[in-house]
């Protein structure tokens, strides 16, 4: 009657793309236009079900904030008004990513710069580092990645950002997958033989082959922060998997 919810909150289920079954994989892609994670299609529908100024709250993976299948997310974030976003340790025991907070206003922001508060609570939830950042950073960001806006990154930010959005608006569609490698792989070669020592380029420039190292669990087989609760589990879980791994082979 009014146009929409006042609120919609919410902790979608941490269901990947890949757990979903075929056919409600077809169906979602048909409805929302991509094949993706559960809470992807949960926070278009949830800004779909508000009213204008109606506010969403969610508890969800944090895998939103950077990686290349959540652009649209971003997007659409960046299109309305973010009214904090808090990164968390992971605080559940299945769960193999680490959530994020996030709360926004369903507002069409897209010409106007805007500051919001950013946490960094991975160290402590009761007391984050609080960040009052501007939007246009993220939306200028290379590939419109969300990161911790703090005094590191920021020099980072500020000395590689627009070079290195640069190179990935060039040379990205010609390096996103085996395919385009080997399609473009003469231009490439000429590219990295032009390349001198000091010069700022993507590793994908100058590495062969469209897939590294994939683990499915970075976090497990890669590397942990020492102390950190993914540490623990990989601690408690590696006698079990030693043990499975030698009985299997006697």
């Amino acid at each position: 009657e009014n146009s929409g919810f006042d609120i919609v909150i919410g902790n979608p289920p941490y269901v990947s793309n890949k757990g979903v079954d075929k056919k409600m994989q077809k169906a979602y892609k048909e409805k929302y236009g991509i094949s993706d994670d559960l809470y992807n299609y949960f926070i278009i529908k949830s800004f779909e079900l508000l009213r204008n100024s109606g506010v969403l709250a969610f508890i969800t993976s944090d895998t939103y904030l950077t990686i290349n299948s959540k652009l649209n997310l971003r997007e659409l974030l960046q299109r309305n008004r973010i009214l904090e976003l808090i990164k968390t340790e992971n605080v559940f025991d299945n769960a193999v990513v680490e959530p994020a907070i996030l709360i926004a206003k369903k507002e069409d922001t897209l010409n106007t710069n805007y500051k919001f508060v950013f946490k960094d609570a991975k160290e402590d939830f009761s007391k984050p580092k609080i960040f009052n950042v501007e939007i246009d950073i993220f939306r200028n960001s290379v590939n419109r990645v969300f990161f911790v806006p703090n005094e590191f990154n920021m020099k980072i930010y500020n000395k590689y950002n627009e070079k290195i959005k640069n190179l990935y608006n060039t040379w990205w569609n010609k390096i996103s997958t085996s395919r385009n490698i080997a399609k473009n792989k003469e231009e490439l070669e000429k590219y990295r033989n032009s390349l001198k020592s000091g010069d700022i380029t993507l590793l994908g420039l100058i590495t062969d082959g469209g897939v590294g190292l994939q683990t499915g669990d970075n976090g497990k087989f890669v590397g942990v922060i020492e102390g950190s609760k993914e540490a623990k589990r990989v601690l408690e879980a590696r006698p079990k998997k030693l043990y499975d791994a030698i009985k299997k082979h006697k």
